[in-house]
């Protein structure tokens, strides 16, 4: 199937799906490669942000069955974001589909993504692409001890391609230079007098993420990792539909008073740093952290 075929059945579905659910949602757009019109890697995978007229619990889940049901072997990355939150919230993720999104069905919810200057983006926004990107890696890795580690292939080929995207996003953030044209962003990072980084095992994805996050302490000159997430507490919002969502997906009480991805960025930070987890604890180390990412929503950026 070529992306144009793709892309067209992905709006046939959407439209049908959108029709029945148009109560609930207010718009379908397409985003990632296929819509930035950045060469994909492949027309296996389609990202897709479904902005809702609420925060809904359940429509994520029903598009993904919807859709699977129609395009099997599609792998689909889907994000649901509630139209009070395209209004407010300054993320990259947001700055790029403002500009390169397409929509599949519904209204048209690109114009009431805010407007997002290089200024909005700094800094924090640099440090949450590269603390994102750990959970990939996390993912990739199915067994670890101090002697050996056991990647999937599949998984590490994705989480490295996104590492390094972040990598080069985050360096453009923290210098305030950064293009809503991916290939310009690229030429900007090589111009730099930088290279391409290349991540063959593991330790390869370690040292770049680290790498990205001190240059951002630097940059920013935050003295350290925990004055970071400090600052961040303090700078990301974390509406009160967040909270009560985050408590009923992991039934953490807790998340009525803080974002339990504060928790997963420090954990994870600490993996990376000195990769000391392993044995009989790795397993149910990795399973917590993936669940917090999954279930606690990303906070808001204002």
């Amino acid at each position: 199937m070529t992306v144009n075929d793709l892309v067209k059945k992905l709006q046939e579905f959407s439209t049908a799906f959108y029709t029945e659910s148009k109560l609930r949602l207010f718009s379908i757009i397409l985003t990632g490669s296929l819509a930035w019109e950045v060469k994909p890697q492949s027309t296996a995978d389609a990202d897709v942000m479904l902005v809702s007229r609420f925060y809904d619990i359940l429509i994520k889940r029903e598009y993904e069955r919807y859709m699977k049901a129609r395009l099997p072997g599609m792998e689909m990355d889907v994000g649901v974001y509630p139209v009070s939150r395209i209004r407010e919230e300054k993320s990259l993720f947001l700055y790029d589909t403002k500009h390169h999104g397409k929509v599949l069905a519904g209204n048209d919810a690109l114009k009431l993504i805010t407007e997002i200057t290089v200024e909005d983006l700094y800094p924090f926004e640099g440090f949450r692409l590269l603390l994102n990107r750990i959970e990939d890696l996390l993912k990739s890795i199915e067994d670890y001890t101090p002697a050996n580690v056991t990647l999937n292939p599949v998984n590490f080929k994705i989480a490295t391609r996104r590492i390094i995207r972040a990598y080069v996003d985050s360096y453009l953030i923290f210098n305030k230079i950064i293009d809503p044209n991916h290939g310009k962003r690229l030429s900007t990072f090589l111009s730099m007098k930088h290279s391409m980084p290349k991540i063959r095992e593991i330790q390869d994805a370690r040292k770049i993420l680290l790498e990205g996050l001190q240059y951002g302490l630097e940059a920013t000159k935050i003295d350290s990792f925990d004055s970071l997430i400090n600052t961040m507490k303090l700078r990301f919002k974390y509406p009160y539909l967040f909270r009560f969502y985050t408590v009923l997906k992991t039934r953490r009480i807790s998340s009525l008073y803080h974002n339990p991805i504060f928790d997963a960025y420090r954990s994870a930070y600490s993996f990376i740093s000195n990769c000391e987890t392993g044995g009989k604890q790795w397993s149910q180390f990795k399973t917590d952290l993936i669940r917090i990412w999954e279930s606690a929503p990303q906070p808001i950026l204002t």
